[in-house]
């Protein structure tokens, strides 16, 4: 069967809250970088389904926001994780519910971008009864989600 393409990539909620659980301060993207500031917000990893493509295009339908709070930020029941650990965490969750939709032995292709390029993902995917292959070179995982 076609391989199932998901998307893991950062994002930052903005905030005005000093106490809303989970706020840090960060650089503001909205400021030119002659003249940086800073403002509060939430992080967190997405994690989105690639959908075939139709006529030259595809959609990316997000499936679930994991919490990717930095030590810094106000306390809250999820412990403070970096960002590709909660990518760790999105990429168990849905080999999971492939696995209980009974697509256990669907290949899962996963891209993000240099923020999860480190040794620790590597070492901690989660197990199960397949195999974790190393990335391909870009330019083969390109074609390939063009071919689609």
């Amino acid at each position: 069967s076609e391989p199932y393409v998901a998307v893991i990539d950062g994002v930052q909620i903005p905030r005005s809250s000093r106490r809303m659980p989970g706020t840090a301060w960060r650089r503001c993207p909205r400021t030119p970088v002659f003249g940086l500031g800073i403002d509060r917000a939430q992080r967190f990893v997405n994690l989105a389904w690639l959908t075939p493509q139709e006529e030259g295009y595809s959609r990316a339908i997000p499936l679930r926001l994991w919490p990717a709070f930095p030590a810094q930020a106000v306390a809250w029941s999820e412990p403070p994780r970096q960002e590709w650990k909660a990518g760790l965490r999105a990429l168990g969750w849905l080999r999971q519910q492939r696995d209980e939709a009974g697509r256990a032995e669907q290949w899962l292709i996963a891209v993000g971008d240099g923020a999860y390029d480190v040794t620790g993902i590597w070492r901690h995917l989660p197990e199960r009864g397949g195999r974790w292959e190393l990335p391909l070179p870009v330019e083969e995982i390109l074609g390939w989600l063009w071919q689609r």
